[in-house]
This record gives C-alpha cells, structure tokens and sequence, in this order.
C-alpha cells in the first residue's frame, strides 16, 4: 500500500503547458508561476494538486485545506 502524501489545491483562471515538462498557472487574484508537470495531478474542475513541498516554494494562491492522496 503506497503512503499518502499531502497537496493543496490551485484554482485556476488559466492553466497552459509551456514546455513538454512544465504548465504555467495563472490563479484568479493574478499570482502566477510554473509548474512541473510531473508533481501536479490535474482535476476535473479549474484546479490542480499541488504537493505541499513544491507549494511552500511557488508565489500562487493556494487552499488552505491539505489532501491527502
């Protein structure tokens, strides 16, 4: 059984990949960042998980409420 690991969550207004490895993510309140696609599992909905590793290093607007998968 694989262990969970904690991310947050990014809604997002725009949301476009910039390179074969990496995505460009542009959040409502205008903060934006770039993002490796490799770390990020994409939602259905206007978001994205990001690990809390990589979150704490990015400038984005993030919940504040972890998950766990």
């Amino acid at each position: 059984m694989e262990k969970k690991k904690p991310y947050q969550r990014v809604r997002y207004r725009e949301f476009y990949q910039v390179s074969p490895k990496a995505a460009k993510v542009i959040c409502f309140d205008g903060s934006e960042d770039v993002l490796p696609l490799s770390q990020i599992i994409e939602e259905i909905s206007d978001s994205v998980l990001v690990p809390v590793w990589l979150a704490e290093q990015k400038k984005l607007q993030f919940a504040s409420k972890w998950v766990w998968r």
